[in-house]
């Protein structure tokens, strides 16, 4: 809840188009926009819609989306062991510019991601 009040909040949710699926949320990103700087905080995809664009279509949206509230530059962290999370945004534009040693509660590391919007 905090993701949708914050200042600067975007949320988008992909839906199923099907009515078998009664067009259920599918995935969903939650990204702020603050001055020229975009940071996704969290993108994800109900793991049966995997590998289906759903990701890509969510993450071009949200890039959109931050460029036309005046976002030049988009910032993420993503754990250092999602591989396929990190080939899709490498597939965007985006780089790795650090890592995040212990970033996650489990200890896990985190790769920041930048790109120029």
């Amino acid at each position: 809840m905090d993701e949708v009040v914050a200042p600067g909040a975007c949320n988008l949710v992909a839906r199923s188009l099907s009515e078998k699926d009664g067009q259920e949320p599918i995935g969903y990103s939650f990204f702020r926009v603050q001055l020229q700087e975009m940071h996704l905080l969290k993108l994800t995809v109900d793991p049966r819609w995997r590998r289906l664009g759903v990701g890509l279509s969510l993450l071009r949206s949200s890039c959109r989306v931050a460029r036309l509230r005046g976002a030049e530059l988009a910032f993420l962290e993503v754990r250092v062991s999602n591989t396929p999370a990190i080939g899709l945004y490498e597939g965007e534009g985006f780089r790795a510019i650090h890592v995040r040693p212990r970033y996650y509660r489990d200890g896990e590391g985190a790769l920041l991601m930048s790109k120029q919007l």
